[in-house]
C-alpha cells in the first residue's frame, strides 16, 4: 500500500556542549500511513568525534505497542522485535554510521503513536540527544476501528488469573488476538460466540491489548493489566 503522507523533519543536531561528537539525520520522523502500510524508517547517527566512539540507546516512551501495533527496531548489529529499555548500539569509528531502523505493522488498527529513544555516549551520558518517531495511520480502504459505543469489555481489570471478553454480537466468525505490551502476539482465536474467557496464568505480570476483528476486518481493542 502506497503511503499517503510522508512528512519528516530533518535538522542535524549536535551531541554535547563543549564539543560535536557525533550527528544525527533527523531529530524527528513524524509520517502519515495507510493502516496496510509495513514502513521501515532510519535515523542515522554519524560519529565525528576524530576518534572511536561507543553509543547506547534508552527507550523513552512508547505509545505503539499498547495500540495492538506491532513493531521492530535495528540496529547495524541486529533487529529486536521486543523493544528494549536498554541496548547498546554500538562502537563507531571515526566517520561511521550507525541508525535506529523502525518497522511497524498496524494491524488495520488507526490512530496516533510515538516512540522516542535517548541516544548517549556510553561513558559520558551527558552527551545525548532524544530522537523521535511518531506516526499517525489512518484507512483509506475501509477497514476502520469500529466505533467506541460497542459494548465490548473486557473484565476484571486488572485480572489475575481469567480475562473475560464480552459483547462480541458484532464479531462472530471474526478473530480475537492478545498482544504484549511490546506488541508480540502471545495468544490468537476464532470467535464463535458472544463471550470469551482467556486463562492468564502462565502470563507475565503487565499491560495487554485484545484485538477483536470482525468477519469483514473492522476492528476494535480494549486494554488490559495482568497482575
Amino acid at each position: 500500500m502506497k503511503k499517503l503522507i510522508f512528512t519528516i523533519t530533518i535538522c542535524v543536531s549536535s551531541f554535547g556542549i563543549m564539543a560535536q561528537t557525533f550527528t544525527t539525520s533527523a531529530d524527528t520522523i513524524e509520517a502519515n500511513y495507510d493502516v496496510l502500510d509495513y514502513p521501515s524508517d532510519y535515523i542515522y547517527v554519524v560519529n565525528n568525534s576524530g576518534d572511536s566512539l561507543d553509543l547506547t540507546f534508552d527507550l523513552v516512551t512508547n505509545s505503539m505497542n499498547p495500540t495492538g501495533w506491532t513493531t521492530t527496531l535495528c540496529t547495524q548489529a541486529l533487529c529486536m522485535p521486543t523493544i528494549p529499555a536498554t541496548a547498546p548500539l554500538g562502537n563507531l569509528a571515526d566517520g561511521e554510521q550507525g541508525y535506529l531502523n523502525l518497522h511497524a505493522g498496524f494491524n488495520g488498527i488507526t490512530g496516533s503513536g510515538e516512540m522516542s529513544f535517548r541516544v548517549y555516549e556510553t561513558s559520558n551520558p551527558s552527551n545525548a540527544d532524544t530522537i523521535y518517531f511518531i506516526y499517525h495511520v489512518t484507512s483509506s480502504v475501509g477497514v476502520n476501528e469500529v466505533a467506541s459505543e460497542i459494548n465490548v469489555t473486557a473484565y476484571p481489570n486488572p485480572a489475575s488469573e481469567l480475562i473475560n471478553i464480552d459483547g462480541l454480537e458484532n464479531f462472530t466468525g471474526g478473530q480475537l488476538s492478545l498482544f504484549s505490551v511490546e506488541g508480540k502476539l502471545i495468544h490468537s482465536e476464532s470467535i464463535s460466540t458472544l463471550s470469551h474467557q482467556i486463562n492468564l496464568t502462565s502470563f507475565d505480570s503487565g499491560t495487554y491489548t485484545v484485538l477483536i476483528t470482525d468477519a469483514v476486518g473492522n476492528k476494535t481493542s480494549r486494554r488490559f493489566i495482568k497482575n
